[in-house]
């Protein structure tokens, strides 16, 4: 069976790119909330894709932010959770969080989507340190444009009556 490809379908091939751009931001904008803390490794991205919420939790839960933030402004390790007595680690212990669960709500919208595109269309680019950063496959577009192509079977064109 011969098959040619008859038509494109640039709407899309527009929505997949648009998605995987929106995955790659997201991803960047989660593994920059881990960063802070600790070096980005392959073994913490799969941990984020396949349980994002225990990871969250594990590394990043309110408790968690609270040490950190407190650590830095060394405060006493009994004292962390009377955080009214230093409003400005306070302010940042709640800006910090915010944006973590803000990023943690995209993040688990694109869930479905990052699974499928990791390792084929994204990778972890500079693993192990805190510039680590999630970047497109040098195929990814080859992949997506393949997907968004429509294809004729030419057999059955040639079939004489």
């Amino acid at each position: 069976m011969t098959k040619i490809m008859n038509k494109f379908n640039v709407a899309k091939y527009n929505e997949k790119i648009n998605t995987l751009n929106k995955i790659i931001d997201t991803f960047n904008d989660t593994i920059s909330n881990f960063s802070c803390w600790m070096d980005i490794t392959p073994a913490l991205v799969k941990e984020l894709i396949y349980n994002p919420v225990k990871t969250h939790h594990k590394y990043l839960s309110f408790e968690k932010i609270v040490q950190y933030r407190c650590s830095e402004y060394e405060i006493e390790e009994n004292d962390y959770l009377n955080p009214e007595h230093h409003p400005y680690c306070f302010s940042e212990i709640m800006n910090e969080m915010k944006t973590v669960y803000k990023t943690l709500g995209k993040f688990y919208e694109l869930l479905p989507h990052i699974k499928k595109a990791y390792g084929s269309l994204i990778y972890l680019k500079d693993e192990n340190s805190y510039k680590a950063k999630i970047c497109k496959t040098q195929n990814a577009e080859y992949h997506i444009m393949q997907q968004c192509a429509e294809y004729i079977d030419t057999d059955y064109m040639n079939c004489e009556v």
